[in-house]
């Protein structure tokens, strides 16, 4: 037999009730609203609510944060999600951008509902024509990841005469890039090709 408790409902109810005579919250501190302690989805959609006063480059520079946020989200259908799609495809340049490498690193982190995967999925249809301007942005990295692999092997099996920025220079001639394309580490810089004379090769940790 379901027993309802009345008397805890009527709080929520409450509660609902309160959230709607808060004073304004700051952007930044309505992210307090969507930690794990706040699972109810109108708190949450509360938070969101605040969220939508910042503007393209606030949003932007906030979403790696948002994202990993998004990874706990209870279902694919929240209240951030939404906000975080509208905005994204209402600025693909700026919100879209970021949101798109956000999850893209994301992508494959086995979280409960596999909200980054799906989100991704779901912008990258909709995203209409910016969709060529990541094609570009992901053909980029892909290419120089493969010219950063072929660098690491030279290193690891040189002869002590070879010099690893000459073997960079040489696999950078061979790339053929788009004639432009948005930076992935920047959305205001759009990029025309190489100066392959000044790339050298770093030390990393």
């Amino acid at each position: 037999m379901l027993t309802i408790n009345w008397g805890f409902r009527e709080q929520v109810q409450e509660a609902y009730h309160l959230l709607k005579q808060w004073a304004p919250l700051e952007p930044h501190d309505a992210l307090q609203l969507l930690s794990l302690r706040f699972p109810d989805p109108k708190v949450r959609a509360h938070g969101v609510r605040w969220l939508s006063l910042l503007d393209d480059e606030e949003l932007a520079q906030m979403t790696l944060q948002l994202v990993q946020v998004v990874k706990f989200e209870q279902s694919h259908d929240t209240a951030l999600n939404r906000f975080l799609l509208r905005r994204a495809l209402m600025s693909p340049p700026v919100c879209g951008h970021a949101l798109f490498w956000a999850l893209h690193v994301e992508r494959e982190v086995e979280d409960r509902h596999h909200n980054c995967r799906v989100l991704l999925e779901i912008y990258v249809r909709n995203s209409g024509r910016y969709r060529v301007a990541i094609g570009h942005q992901m053909f980029v990295v892909n290419k120089l990841t493969q010219v950063v692999t072929a660098v690491k092997e030279f290193c690891a099996s040189k002869d002590e005469h070879g010099d690893p920025n000459v073997k960079l220079r040489e696999k950078l001639k061979d790339l053929v890039l788009p004639r432009s394309f948005q930076l992935p580490l920047s959305p205001h810089m759009e990029c025309k090709g190489l100066i392959i004379e000044k790339c050298k090769v770093m030390g990393s940790a």
